[in-house]
């Protein structure tokens, strides 16, 4: 959102109305205001679409399961929800995804694919997950462990 709305204006508002500005706001007086710089700019758009491990990959919001994930579609990586979930990837690896929350506070986990987004937008939980031991930390908005 943060690329988009660096040229469009409604893409901005956007951005402003989900809380997105906060994150440009420093805790540091002396940071503050400061414009990103050429290098986080360059950062931000060599990012990757998907992260993947041996036995897993991650992705913000879906993923096509019969393709390549160097050939996954930008929009449906980053803003189709999971619903319907999709099948297993044919690479065989687990999927972490977010972007559909979990308004229960439970990680969905279908085997192939683990949602860990437990609305902590909408005042839910905020989930961390580990892919290599499958362990999952929960916390509420104010920091209290709540798994």
């Amino acid at each position: 959102m943060l690329l988009d709305a660096r040229n469009d204006p409604e893409s901005l508002a956007m951005y402003v109305a989900v809380g997105g500005d906060a994150g440009l706001v420093s805790p540091r007086p002396r940071q503050r205001n400061r414009a990103l710089s050429g290098e986080h700019w360059a950062f931000l758009e060599g990012l990757p679409l998907c992260h993947e491990t041996n036995s897993h990959f991650f992705v913000h919001g879906n993923y096509a399961p019969n393709r390549p994930l160097s050939d996954q579609d930008r929009q449906t990586a980053l803003w189709l929800p999971i619903d319907p979930p999709p099948g297993p990837h044919y690479s065989g690896k687990t999927v972490v995804v977010g972007h559909t929350p979990q308004i229960d506070g439970r990680v969905l986990n279908l085997g192939h694919l683990v949602c860990i987004d437990t609305g902590c937008g909408f005042g839910g939980l905020l989930t961390a997950f580990d892919g290599g031991t499958g362990q999952v930390w929960q916390v509420d908005e104010l920091g209290t462990s709540a798994g």
